[in-house]
């Protein structure tokens, strides 16, 4: 899976996000238990709320701590810094993304396929400050394409497309590179949703279950994507 590189965008909403955490994603340490994993998350929640309303830069450690009653050295006590913070919740985010992402499989070999980009599609409507934090606001902390989640949803994309293959739905085509087409088409609808580059009003979803079944029916006729993209 590669995802284009990030783009800027100030479109921020102005509303209290309540962050859905992941367990495994949240920072341990040897002291605390329970109460201190109920911080870290109210941390971390506060952390992507300020974000949604006013964006990265805009975010300090000081301002989280003021959001939840604390002094701000306290806030030091569970993460050492915003960008400790903040690539905690882009973990979260991967963790999640995989999880929606990823569904079992069922018989139809092509279901499972489309189902991997309908599902992306619908995280990145259903967490839009998720999507900016991982894939659209530079000025967040990188996320490099050799996360675990991003790698194992590459290569899920990739053997369910190869099941297609060996069952008969496409002709003989390269994995990887259809797979990247597939991806850049959906991918780029969400960034392009994300960026205020469409009506905030339109539903842009029947316009991507609309392409993908384009895409799809072209490789089902044969007709095979480029070796590479032209220079623009």
């Amino acid at each position: 899976m590669t995802i284009p590189a990030p783009e800027s965008t100030s479109r921020r909403t102005n509303v209290p996000v309540s962050v859905p955490l992941a367990p495994s994603a949240l920072p341990r340490t040897d002291r605390g238990g329970d109460r201190n994993t109920r911080t870290r998350e109210a941390i971390l929640t506060a952390a992507l709320s300020l974000y949604a309303a006013e964006g990265y830069g805009a975010v300090t450690m000081r301002g989280i701590a003021n959001r939840l009653g604390f002094s701000a050295p306290a806030i030091y006590n569970y993460f050492l810094s915003k960008e400790e913070i903040f690539s905690t919740l882009q973990n979260i985010g991967l963790e999640l993304m995989e999880e929606v992402v990823l569904t079992p499989e069922t018989a139809d070999p092509l279901a499972n396929l489309r189902a991997i980009f309908g599902n992306y599609y619908a995280f990145c409507k259903a967490n839009p400050e998720y999507f900016a934090l991982l894939f659209v606001d530079p000025a967040a902390p990188h996320v490099t394409q050799e996360a675990p989640a991003l790698r194992r949803m590459s290569e899920e994309t990739n053997r369910r497309f190869s099941r297609c293959l060996e069952s008969g739905v496409f002709a003989d085509y390269p994995p990887a590179r259809v797979t990247r087409l597939l991806w850049a088409f959906v991918h780029g609808h969400a960034v392009l949703r994300r960026v205020g580059a469409m009506e905030p009003e339109v539903d842009f979803a029947p316009e991507v279950r609309d392409g993908l079944d384009l895409l799809i029916a072209g490789l089902k006729a044969g007709l095979a994507p480029p070796d590479s993209a032209p220079a623009v």
